[in-house]
């Protein structure tokens, strides 16, 4: 079963490239809303803003605002009032979303410009026999699409999909051991395949990896090995119950997407983050929604749309 700090990745990739002492992030934004960060200087309230402690957040008649901060807990601010970041300001309704993640923006502040390298998610080592020079392809090259470096759920089916055309006939799924679990058929030109898990015997809260190759009965490597892992009925049943969290918080859909991106991002299913977090950054080229997204390719390995969000 993969293991990993609960909570610690949930805004690491908020604060690459902040400094140190941010210790809450400005998360929603409704209305007139005001910040004096520590030292009297002024900042425009926007959503992705970091707040070191001493920041104060000034709210108009009508206005809202949630902060989310190092500990985990959602401050939503009162209407009317100040709120100063690192003391539980009269008036703010505060959700605990779970700790560690003073530890995650120790780590991701300390790396400068992007993740660390020991958080970097890689492909597999790969099938041991012949394999293409996967650096000669170009641009126009094989690459693996989904899953690769993420955690996904079981459901009834995955979609295995790629870019790029590769001489194999099958796609062959393995267990951690890197023992066959599945060996499957490929139509010709094809650029996906959507399979059963139950045919599969893909299990909750497991490693896997696959790749596609040739020759059903004793496959042939013809790509290299991409991972993934699978969330375990624990956690399946932890990410539903923070889920719901979200939904009941009073703020707007843009700050709950960036939340439920975030509960995403915690438990490393990087795919489901992206594909919750684009739709704001496509709209309002979000910084808070950049970050997330350029950290989360970054360790699905998928250099080119990372590079998007550099």
């Amino acid at each position: 079963m993969r293991t990993y700090v609960m909570c610690v990745w949930i805004i690491g990739a908020l604060l690459i490239g902040s400094t140190a002492d941010a210790s809450g992030v400005l998360l929603d934004v409704q209305g007139k809303v005001g910040v004096t960060l520590p030292g009297g200087g002024a900042a425009k309230a926007a959503s992705g803003l970091d707040l070191p402690d001493g920041s104060v957040v000034a709210l108009e008649q009508g206005a809202k605002a949630s902060v989310l901060l190092e500990s985990g807990a959602v401050d939503q601010l009162a209407a009317g009032g100040r709120y100063t970041v690192g003391s539980k300001a009269a008036g703010s309704k505060r959700t605990d979303l779970g700790s560690g993640i003073a530890m995650a923006m120790r780590e991701l502040s300390a790396s400068g410009e992007g993740p660390t390298v020991h958080g970097m998610v890689k492909e597999a080592a790969g099938p041991s026999r012949n394999l293409p020079d996967l650096a000669i392809l170009g641009s126009g090259g094989f690459a693996a699409r989904f899953p690769v470096g993420t955690t996904i759920r079981v459901d009834t089916t995955i979609v295995f999909r790629w870019s790029g055309q590769v001489a194999a006939s099958v796609i062959v799924i393995d267990n951690a051991k890197q023992q066959h679990v599945a060996i499957k058929p490929l139509a010709v030109g094809k650029d996906e395949i959507a399979l059963n898990t139950a045919s599969l015997g893909i299990a909750k809260g497991q490693k896997y990896s696959w790749y596609l190759g040739e020759n059903e009965r004793r496959p042939l490597g013809k790509t290299a090995r991409y991972a993934f892992d699978t969330l375990s009925a624990a956690e399946e049943a932890s990410l539903k119950a923070d889920l719901a969290k979200v939904q009941k918080l009073d703020m707007g859909s843009d700050g709950k997407a960036l939340l439920t991106a975030q509960l995403y991002y915690q438990r490393q299913m990087y795919d489901d983050m992206a594909r919750t977090i684009e739709p704001l950054w496509q709209r309002e080229q979000n910084a808070f929604a950049k970050k997330l997204l350029f950290t989360g390719y970054s360790r699905m390995g998928r250099a080119e749309e990372a590079k998007k969000y550099k």
